[in-house]
């Protein structure tokens, strides 16, 4: 039995120490007036001009319209279109934590009342390794133009983001699921906080 209760706690703390989980905590915010998408056509931009031509964008804008084709929208690199979707994404300075794993050690002590076993055997922790680490939060943000003329990108019909949190201070590993996360349930309900806990194995990195 008592090694059973080691093997336990050894599993618990590598998950401390490791982070694992089998999902991505989002947050994700939206205000809008963006109807249900009917097969407009979408074009993905910066919301940075300079930016749009990177090869960082393009990465980041072919994860988008993946997502875009999925929920029913038609995108388009040239030419003018229905819609235009202007992100934005960044990381935030990463914030330092301190967290104490406890330590523990079998207690022996004499007693008769333990069902005849002269001894009793429990587990006795105090603080011992210190974890130290930064978590950092990364977000994209997305607005949403109905063009009204060439050239003018026209009225804002949508203002969401989506952020998360991990111990990687690159955002391109958290990119999918911030994605995956922005686009589920697409548009949603305008002014409602949702937290979307995004599969790992569902999403393609």
């Amino acid at each position: 039995m008592l090694q059973k209760y080691k093997l336990w706690f050894l599993v618990a703390i590598f998950g401390l120490l490791t982070g694992c989980s089998s999902t991505v905590d989002c947050d994700v915010i939206s205000y809008h007036t963006l109807g249900e998408p009917m097969g407009e056509t979408v074009k993905i931009v910066h919301q940075d001009s300079e930016l749009t031509g990177s090869p960082e964008f393009a990465f980041f804008a072919a994860q988008i319209e993946e997502q875009l084709n999925r929920i029913g929208y038609a995108t388009k690199e040239n030419g003018a279109s229905d819609l235009l979707f202007a992100i934005k994404y960044g990381t935030g300075e990463g914030q330092e934590e301190v967290a104490r794993l406890p330590k523990c050690y079998t207690r022996y002590r004499y007693l008769y009342e333990d069902y005849g076993s002269p001894y009793y055997r429990g587990l006795e922790c105090y603080d011992g390794l210190i974890d130290l680490h930064s978590r950092y939060v990364h977000f994209l943000a997305l607005n949403v133009y109905k063009p009204t003329e060439p050239g003018d990108p026209g009225e804002v019909i949508y203002q969401g983001i989506a952020n998360s949190v991990s111990l990687n201070n690159s955002i391109g590993p958290i990119m999918p699921y911030l994605v995956a996360a922005l686009f589920d349930g697409f548009p949603g309900k305008s002014g409602e906080v949702r937290n979307v806990a995004v599969d790992r194995t569902a999403v393609k990195k």
